[in-house]
């Protein structure tokens, strides 16, 4: 740290210091972003005149239009600007969230909107975003800004408030969840105003929300009666046009029938749920419904069916470029099905495919999914080892969703110890 704080940056010239100091605050750099930063021209020129000399610039595209700072160097020109210059952190903060937010990068808009204390501008671009991300399956995004935002924000912006709530039932972070729905009802109540909406057009469905995520509370409380009744509320609620909370409380009962044991009401409402997601673009949430919807007929025997549903579900995530959220899943899900038909060597290809898709490409269940599949690869081909080391990796990184656990995960890894002829471990 010394060395570079004394050999490098201090010998730089005035102009150079400066533009390093100014944007070591951006997590990536490129000429148009430093620029609007620094409030000046030329940055594109300066950056790849850093790069000629190797100073502790490194490129993250051939073009070399996008760079970053080397960790430690940032981490040097942080401390500098902060001990020489604190008066102007807001500002490039606020300079760069701006920027970002015209350059449709939310996340790192809202990241530098924080950092500069502008924190009503951070939540307005929040609340703006949330139904996009929703859309796209990214709710570990809104989840992050549970931490992020003041609650002295969100108690006073419902629609906010209810997209936060939504972040954190993704999560699987149910406590606390009803207090926060009983605030938003609390919000709704209130005079106009004494709340902050941003996002007029979400209002009008903040009921439902509530109601669909009550139902979904009740769900995983073990109460399949209660799931049943809340989501009747929200269809009742919600306006014809409305098809997402429409959509998620068909889904939320069908969840519960199959709980109860009714198989042909869940598959049904499971159907309905996923022909409205559909129609209103959330295909990544297709995708997920396609993986229950096989689940169910897999469970009812229906294994031409299941393939089918997979086969659909394929077809939807490669039309777009890159692919969505979700093939992944879906190739696992056919890999599950090759194997149960002992087309191995397809059963391979469709694990590796999923792979090759990377973790990006994938729904929350899929790691754990992806281990059980090549788990079952490897058990075929008498690679008892290694089947038992992807059945123990598929346990520690299992996530649940509401669905029943049909098929769990430790009565696979059960079946191999007594086969085997371990039963000790078996009966563990």
């Amino acid at each position: 740290m010394d060395y570079l704080a004394e050999e490098v940056l201090d010998r730089e010239s005035p102009e150079v210091r400066d533009f390093l100091l100014s944007t070591a605050i951006l997590e990536r750099l490129t000429g148009p972003l430093c620029d609007a930063v620094l409030e000046a021209s030329g940055s594109g020129q300066m950056l790849d005149a850093l790069d000629r000399r190797n100073l502790f610039v490194v490129p993250l595209d051939d073009r070399r239009g996008w760079y970053r700072y080397h960790h430690l160097f940032a981490d040097v020109l942080r401390a500098h600007l902060g001990s020489e210059q604190p008066d102007r952190v807001a500002g490039l903060h606020r300079r760069a969230g701006e920027w970002h937010h015209d350059a449709g990068d939310v996340v790192l808009a809202v990241r530098h909107a924080l950092a500069a204390g502008e924190v009503d501008q951070a939540a307005a671009w929040c609340e703006l975003a949330m139904p996009e991300l929703r859309r796209d399956k990214r709710e570990a995004v809104i989840r992050a800004w549970v931490d992020d935002l003041p609650d002295v924000l969100v108690h006073k912006r419902p629609v906010l408030a209810i997209g936060l709530v939504g972040g954190l039932m993704s999560a699987n972070e149910f406590e606390g969840v009803e207090e926060r729905l009983r605030d938003v009802e609390r919000q709704l109540a209130l005079p106009e105003d004494e709340v902050v909406i941003v996002d007029r057009d979400e209002v009008a469905r903040i009921p439902a929300a509530i109601e669909m995520y009550r139902a979904a509370l009740a769900l995983v409380s073990g109460d399949p009666a209660g799931t049943i009744a809340h989501a009747g509320r929200t269809l009742e609620v919600a306006s014809e046009d409305d098809h997402l909370p429409r959509s998620a409380a068909s889904a939320l009962s069908a969840l519960a029938s199959w709980t109860m044991g009714d198989l042909d009401a869940a598959h049904r409402g499971y159907t309905a749920a996923a022909a409205g997601l559909e129609s209103i673009g959330f295909l990544p949430d297709v995708l997920g419904c396609t993986v229950t919807l096989a689940d169910l007929e897999l469970t009812l025997g229906r294994l031409r069916q299941a393939q089918r549903s997979f086969e659909r579900g394929l077809e939807l995530a490669v039309r777009t470029d890159p692919p969505l959220r979700g093939v992944a899943d879906m190739h696992v899900g056919l890999a599950e099905i090759a194997r149960e038909r002992n087309d191995l060597e397809a059963a391979a290809d469709h694990v590796r495919r999923s792979e090759e898709y990377g973790e990006e490409l994938n729904l929350r269940q899929n790691p754990y999914r992806w281990r059980v599949a090549l788990a079952g690869l490897r058990q075929a081909a008498g690679e008892l080892d290694s089947a038992q080391t992807l059945l123990e990796e598929a346990i520690r990184v299992y996530v649940g969703d509401f669905s029943p656990d049909v098929r769990p995960v430790p009565a696979g890894l059960a079946r191999l110890h007594a086969a085997r002829g371990n039963l000790a471990s078996a009966w563990e």
